[in-house]
């Protein structure tokens, strides 16, 4: 949790000057899970756009007075989900003003959240994205000595640039900038929640899994197996998927 409210520069939202939010704005909210999340705006393909936007957008939405509830989109546990208007809920919701966000970049893979003079923030950035990239890296590197990926292609962390693609495991998008997993065709495009849902499905019997076991000897943290499989249950309600648009 947070030590004080001055750290993260809390705001209430209902108070917040809408037009100042930025794109992947970090909000709080005081519920008992996911403290912290990204949040987006979104364009629907009709109005010529269908790319996931500044927050404002959602706020500006001319469909949020017709009942339709996908102008918002949040990043929780390193899923993109849809949600209603975030001071719509029964929680405060406060923008975190002094962190931000940072995604890949140029030749650059990292990701995470961060306050001031770039420190990361750790709780922030495991419930955006559900692991840091070093602790990601640290399952990937077990997953490529279990699988015997090296053999073939590394499995790594990358983006794309240019344009969305989409999950080749869920169908769910993964924006541009927006990290994700790679690995080998035909599977070179896997959003970080649809390989949290597939190595989780691999140890589904916990810490008596051969699969456990095996990344446990392969230089895998406990901690971080455990937490990946809790992430599947933690998130409930429709991910974005733009190719239904």
């Amino acid at each position: 949790m947070i030590e004080t409210d001055g750290d993260l520069g809390l705001i209430l939202l209902e108070e917040y000057d809408k037009e100042l939010l930025y794109d992947g704005t970090i909000l709080y909210s005081e519920s008992k899970y996911n403290n912290f999340k990204c949040i987006y705006g979104f364009c629907p393909p009709s109005e010529g756009r269908d790319r996931i936007y500044h927050p404002v957008v959602g706020f500006g939405s001319k469909y949020k007075d017709k009942g339709n509830k996908r102008y918002f989109v949040k990043l929780e546990r390193g899923a993109l989900k849809w949600t209603g208007k975030p001071t719509s809920t029964s929680t405060k919701e406060y923008v975190a003003s002094k962190l931000f966000a940072s995604f890949p970049k140029g030749t650059d893979n990292h990701y995470g959240v961060f306050g001031e003079n770039r420190n990361l923030n750790r709780e922030a950035t495991i419930s955006a994205f559900g692991f840091t990239f070093e602790e990601l890296t640290k399952l990937l590197k077990a997953y490529n000595e279990v699988f015997g990926m090296n053999r073939y292609r590394e499995v790594r962390i990358t983006f794309s640039g240019t344009r969305n693609n989409d999950c080749e495991l869920t169908g769910n998008t993964i924006p541009r900038n927006f990290p994700y997993i790679t690995l080998s065709e035909p599977w070179s495009h896997i959003s970080l929640f649809g390989f949290y849902s597939h190595l989780s499905l691999l140890m589904n019997n916990g810490d008596q899994s051969v699969i456990y076991e095996v990344m446990i000897k392969s230089g895998c943290p406990d901690e971080l197996l455990k937490r990946l499989m809790t992430i599947p249950y933690q998130l409930r309600g429709s991910q974005v998927c733009l190719r239904n648009y």
